[in-house]
């Protein structure tokens, strides 16, 4: 019911808010959901949090924008390319990064991120400008996404078709998702992510799986990269900074990575928030907004430290128990405790030999004792 409800709001957004800054952040959060997608596998699965998903998509970016600029190719042809350039890159970080864990994940991906931003800055040196990537100018897209039947995607003329798309997109990435997580490959990253020791000793390689999951991630964040290229139209180092990766991370904590709908929610959270605080006229300065979200982040992970809905979905079932505890109709065994122990009927047999009066008792003693001299003079 819940997804039913979400996919009807999602698909009727444009219709309910009527309102072009409502739409184009709903566009940029879900492009950005796409990618969480990615790095909710990646931590869900196999519990490693990665900040280097911002410059994952910058790869993506880049390379629809380099080989638009270059070669002259459309957004269709840019796409898988992109997606697999993404892909590459998060396998060559994720042979040397995979091989820490825990925090020292956390600071080489940090690490990586901040590498490249340096590396699209100044790539050519002093004509870095003139280079390949642009330096800290970066580069531009001057084509709109191609038509398909005729509708036209062009983000600077009307924001609902390119919404649509990037819907459509998200929808393709949370069924992808749900596939990978049923099948036998996501049970084989859970076994790693519960006990990586025992998961070894029956023979799972887990080191070739981790880089083979931290690059199913980069093939997602890889379509977003593409998708927020076209959707900016202009790209630049900045976009991909350790910092937007940081944010990347919080939504998917704060929304939960072992939940389906986790990133999404995750991404409509750190999206809307501001907006809709800026709508009720409590408007956040951008170092308001980070101490907010930072105080979100430390509080989700004290009380739901499996995300928001996790922990939605826990109270929900405890509040169900609870509920079917109290309204359930009460049992025969269920009153006080003399009827739930009532006394066991007394034993006929000493019912009867109470009842007998004492000459048949004794009659009864010398018949037996009769009885038994009886067979002393026979066996004698």
């Amino acid at each position: 019911m819940l997804w039913t409800a979400l996919v009807v709001v999602m698909i009727l957004f444009p219709s309910i808010v009527n309102s072009s800054r409502f739409i184009d952040t709903a566009i940029t959060y879900g492009i950005f959901a796409i990618a969480l997608y990615g790095l909710g596998l990646l931590y869900g699965q196999t519990n490693y949090l990665s900040i280097a998903h911002s410059a994952l998509m910058g790869v993506g970016s880049y390379t629809a924008a380099i080989l638009f600029i270059q070669a002259g190719f459309g957004f269709w042809a840019v796409l898988p390319l992109a997606a697999i350039f993404a892909m590459a890159a998060a396998l060559l970080l994720g042979y040397p990064a995979l091989r820490v864990s825990g925090y020292h994940f956390v600071i080489v991906t940090f690490a990586a991120c901040e590498l490249f931003v340096l590396a699209t800055r100044n790539l050519g040196g002093a004509e870095a400008r003139k280079g390949l990537t642009g330096g800290a100018q970066g580069l531009d897209i001057t084509e709109p996404v191609g038509a398909i039947f005729g509708q036209s995607f062009d983000i600077n003329l009307e924001l609902e078709p390119f919404y649509y798309l990037v819907i459509a997109f998200l929808f393709i990435t949370i069924v992808v998702t749900q596939i990978l997580v049923r099948s036998p490959l996501g049970k084989t990253f859970r076994a790693i992510r519960e006990n990586e020791p025992l998961a070894r000793s029956v023979g799972i390689r887990a080191n070739w799986y981790k880089i083979f999951a931290f690059g199913i991630s980069g093939l997602f964040a890889g379509v977003a990269g593409a998708l927020y290229a076209y959707k900016l139209r202009h790209i630049a180092p900045d976009l991909f900074n350790s910092f937007e990766g940081v944010e990347l991370a919080l939504m998917v904590l704060l929304g939960g990575s072992r939940r389906l709908m986790g990133p999404l929610v995750g991404a409509i959270i750190v999206g809307f928030l501001p907006e809709v605080l800026d709508v009720i006229g409590l408007g956040l300065t951008p170092f308001q907004r980070q101490i907010v979200f930072g105080a979100m982040l430390v509080a989700v992970i004290i009380l739901l430290p499996h995300g928001l809905v996790q922990g939605v979905a826990d109270l929900y079932g405890y509040a169900k128990r609870y509920l079917a505890a109290y309204l359930r109709p009460p049992r025969p065994g269920d009153g006080d405790a003399a009827s739930a122990n009532p006394p066991e009927p007394p034993d006929e047999a000493s019912d009867e030999s109470a009842e007998q009066p004492a000459e048949m008792l004794e009659a009864d003693e010398e018949a037996t004792e009769a009885d038994q001299a009886a067979e002393r003079v026979g066996g004698s």
